[in-house]
């Protein structure tokens, strides 16, 4: 997302992902010494990093809690959930009495990013291991590996559709199409 690396050190960005590529550390040592990079914000910036990397350094790699950072990501998705419409009133679903799950993301969940943003986590819910007990039918509809349509299992999707009064897509992008330069 940066397009100019040294607008964005100038404007406080300390950190761009993928680091360390060669290019743009000319650009920008080439911009301190003609003048166009300000070196308060380079300073600043330097500072900023290193007080980070202090902070980590406290308090330390056995401080981890993984239940805790669980709730902790759990309270913060559950206040960060944005309806964008609702008609009819259709949700909340009173029952999933009628429904279907169409999507891998049902199953696989999408919650990152790929590249720099991607995390290995532990404790993920997909929505299917959320409403197991439910017992609501389900079709994949797409394969999360490919990019291109799978027709058989776009085929049992539309089945399964066909059949049910309200249908949960669960739908988004590949990892291999949602990444840096991408």
């Amino acid at each position: 997302a940066v397009h100019s690396t040294v607008a964005t050190a100038n404007g406080g960005l300390d950190l761009e992902m993928p680091c360390m590529v060669k290019s743009r550390t000319r650009t920008l040592v080439h911009a301190a010494r003609t003048g166009r990079l300000d070196l308060k914000a380079l300073t600043d910036s330097a500072e900023r990093m290193r007080a980070m990397l202090e902070k980590a350094k406290k308090r330390g790699a056995g401080s981890y809690d993984p239940e805790e950072a669980h709730q902790l990501a759990k309270k913060a998705a559950e206040k960060s959930i944005v309806l964008l419409r609702n008609e009819d009133g259709t949700l909340p679903l009173s029952s999933f009495s009628g429904c279907c799950v169409i999507g891998a993301f049902a199953e696989k969940p999408r919650y990152q990013g790929n590249g720099s943003s991607f995390v290995r986590t532990n404790g993920v819910v997909s929505f299917l291991e959320a409403i197991a007990d439910k017992k609501v039918p389900y079709a994949k509809g797409y394969d999360l590996d490919k990019t291109e349509p799978n027709d058989a299992l776009v085929l049992q999707a539309v089945d399964l559709a066909s059949k049910s009064k309200k249908v949960l897509l669960f739908l988004g992008l590949p990892d291999i199409l949602e990444s840096e330069g991408y």
